[in-house]
């Protein structure tokens, strides 16, 4: 009965949304905060004083955090806003901190919208000179006002010449559907992209919590992209600097605090200062 069952299932079942699987999966945490994996927080610990750096230069430039409205008072849709339910308040500062700081050529982004708009805002205020390109199947429809390209498609579709002609300091920016399956953005990326991506290209990937483990609600999602990037970091760690790791920074007083007189500013008082980036460099 339960073979016939299952062979039912099989043949009604939409592909593209439900999986069965051979063993239980039970969503739980492996690494915490009071137990992070160990070698990735050697690793992730060592760069403190880059960190610190990066965190100052974001405070010198306040005033360009502090006029950004939340996102219930936010009336342009070009604008990022703070509690957006996407970007992070830290991820938001961090972005537009690196892309003065490093001064890119080339922005390209892995799925659009507040960090969109927070790479527009930066190359404005800070008269820089990148160009925006967005690569997103469904992209929102203020987004095809603010990139200089868009590529409403998949990753997998897209020539990988878009990423062998990087230069150091362009940055590629993935924020796709964080899970590992067959022909999913996630795993083109990791498989396809990130071997061929010359030394000195800037990576940013979202909703990564390393060294800890995803938070229950993401678990219970099955995102997987933590792992996948953990597993990474671990065979090579000299062959990826880790630049911001926003979540373990957010977790980390002595470098959290560095943005307090940001965060404490009137508007922003209620402004959510978490971070989800995980940025690093090509070596």
């Amino acid at each position: 009965m339960r073979k016939f069952l299952k062979r039912i299932y099989f043949a009604i079942r939409p592909s593209n949304r439900m999986v069965i699987l051979d063993y239980p999966v039970e969503p739980v945490a492996l690494y915490t905060k009071e137990n992070p994996h160990q070698k990735l927080n050697e690793i992730i610990s060592e760069n403190h004083l880059e960190y610190e750096k990066l965190l100052q230069h974001a405070a010198s430039l306040k005033e360009n955090f502090t006029e950004i409205k939340t996102k219930d008072k936010g009336t342009n849709v070009l604008e990022p806003t703070w509690n957006n339910k996407y970007v992070p308040g830290l991820d938001i500062i961090i972005l537009f901190t690196l892309l003065d700081y490093l001064k890119p050529r080339k922005y390209i982004e892995i799925g659009s919208g507040t960090s969109t708009k927070t790479a527009l805002k930066a190359r404005n205020e800070k008269n820089l000179d990148f160009t925006i390109t967005c690569i997103d199947p469904k992209p929102r429809q203020e987004i095809k006002k603010i990139a200089d390209s868009w590529h409403a498609s998949a990753i997998q579709d897209l020539p990988l010449d878009i990423f062998k002609n990087l230069e150091e300091n362009d940055v590629v920016f993935m924020d796709g559907t964080h899970s590992l399956y067959p022909n999913s953005d996630v795993s083109w990326f990791f498989i396809e992209i990130l071997p061929i991506l010359p030394k000195g290209v800037i990576v940013q990937i979202h909703d990564i919590y390393l060294p800890y483990d995803y938070p229950q609600f993401m678990l219970e999602k099955h995102y997987s992209e933590n792992y996948l990037l953990g597993a990474v970091i671990l065979s090579n760690p000299a062959k990826y600097e880790i630049i911001s790791p926003n979540f373990y920074i957010s977790e980390q007083k002595s470098l959290s605090g560095i943005l307090d007189e940001i965060w404490n500013y009137p508007n922003l008082k209620n402004a959510e200062r978490h971070g989800g980036s995980f940025w690093f460099k090509i070596q």
